[in-house]
């Protein structure tokens, strides 16, 4: 176990201004338990698994267009463990008489499952895919699961622990392992749903935690959201976070409710979410940077065809990226333009149709022109932003749904809205608009059949 010193290595987070040994020990640096546990989060953070988060950035190839978009998925994993003890100590108990009794780190406790949260916080993310936002919507990996990746990794199962990525280096597992007590069938219930040796009486208690990290709360979100402010400038939520989960409390019946001085905190959360989305990722220049480097991981599979996507799932960014700069045309020239930031040119967006085959579509259209495959890109992003449907769907104080009150039908009408412009939604582009007429004529047959006629 690590021992938690003066000179142990620091993680600060410059989101919450805090030290991750500060958050987790407190005050009490005599705090035995705490130090242990600590010890515990940095070991797994030194596996080779773990490190990988390093080098992949949570935003993919934003930082095309927003620089200082260079975030990691190591950096949002701390993140959400400095979010997960501050939610914890922060949301209390009230009991039957309206009084508060213990907070959640102290209910965590009492029932020994305060390693399995904040491990379970830390490991959320440790199976994205490299460029996950792109790759996880790719025909490639339709299949694939974050969540089911990340349970593989914990029990030392599945392809990843397979890889000889990480042969003779010590994995999550193997740290996990050597941890007494440690129940290990609980911490991937809280990571993925798996109910794999969690008993029913156990599996209602971890439910309550299991709204912090991913279901009602879904710190995971929250965090990302700052993340984004933080390095974008962009506004997501201004309010003390502290005061917020002091707002919210579990009562009697183990479900959480919201004060209603807590309600406009919900509210700035929606509100900055939709306004976050609008401002940064429904971005043609993006979009298209996306579109381009699907199209580059496709082709790229789909030449190789020997299982390289089995390996190309462990990969970080920067292995990805070199993967497809060695590959041969047309892949490594669209990737050369990615670098350059020269995307292509946007020639419409809007709803696609119905089950449309967009792959006959362009074939049909390359066959009757002079365009290449790699010309014509039409792209449906799935905007994962969004995330669970019941985020932030709290019950107030006095019984009613936070957002289903009169006051609130202007914010919400704001709020579905915006999820119903972005839903099914596609974008058309090329590398440059010709000025032939046959070339036009096929532009518009694209746009004719993929997207809806609007109104």
């Amino acid at each position: 176990m690590i021992e938690i010193t003066p000179n142990s290595r620091v993680f600060y987070d410059q989101v919450y201004e805090i030290h991750l040994s500060s958050v987790l020990i407190g005050a009490n640096i005599f705090n035995e338990e705490k130090k242990k546990l600590a010890g515990l989060l940095l070991e797994v953070m030194d596996t080779s698994e773990f490190s990988r988060l390093n080098y992949v950035k949570q935003e993919g190839l934003s930082y095309l267009v927003y620089p200082s978009a260079t975030y990691t998925l190591f950096e949002r994993s701390v993140g959400n463990v400095i979010l997960g003890m501050r939610s914890i100590r922060g949301i209390n108990k009230k009991n039957d008489n309206g009084k508060y009794g213990s907070n959640l780190e102290e209910l965590l406790d009492n029932s020994g499952l305060l390693d399995e949260f904040l491990l379970a916080l830390l490991l959320k993310n440790i199976g994205r895919l490299p460029f996950y936002d792109v790759l996880n919507r790719n025909e490639m990996f339709k299949d694939y699961n974050p969540d089911r990746a990340a349970i593989d990794i914990i029990r030392g199962e599945g392809d990843r622990t397979e890889s000889i990525w990480y042969e003779e280096c010590r994995t999550v597992n193997d740290v996990l392992n050597n941890q007494e007590g440690l129940n290990i069938d609980a911490l991937c219930y809280l990571v993925g749903g798996e109910d794999k040796g969690v008993s029913g009486d156990v599996k209602d208690e971890l439910d309550i935690y299991r709204d912090v990290i991913s279901g009602l709360f879904d710190l995971d979100k929250i965090d990302r959201g700052m993340r984004i402010s933080y390095n974008t400038g962009q506004k997501f939520a201004i309010f003390n976070i502290g005061q917020f989960f002091k707002n919210v409390y579990l009562d009697s019946e183990n479900q959480f409710r919201v004060e209603n001085d807590g309600i406009k905190y919900v509210h700035s959360l929606l509100i900055s979410k939709d306004t976050n989305f609008s401002a940064i990722f429904d971005n043609s220049a993006l979009i298209c940077y996306n579109a381009m480097l699907d199209y580059c991981v496709s082709k790229y599979l789909e030449d190789m065809d020997d299982g390289s996507g089995k390996e190309f799932m462990f990969l970080s960014d920067d292995e990805a990226l070199h993967r497809l700069g060695s590959a041969d045309k047309p892949v490594s020239d669209m990737l050369r333009r990615i670098l350059d930031r020269r995307h292509y040119e946007l020639v419409k967006r809007g709803r696609m149709r119905d089950d449309i085959d967009i792959k006959s579509v362009i074939d049909d259209s390359i066959r009757s022109s002079s365009y290449n495959g790699s010309d014509l890109l039409v792209y449906a992003p799935e905007f994962g932003f969004f995330g669970n449907e019941g985020w932030m769907d709290f019950v107030s104080e006095d019984g009613e749904k936070v957002l289903g009150r009169e006051a609130d039908e202007k914010l919400m009408s704001f709020h579905y809205k915006k999820i119903e412009e972005w839903q099914n939604k596609a974008y058309f582009f090329v590398p440059e608009k010709r000025t032939g007429r046959d070339e036009n004529q096929v532009l518009k047959n694209i746009v004719d059949s993929v997207f809806e006629v609007e109104v």
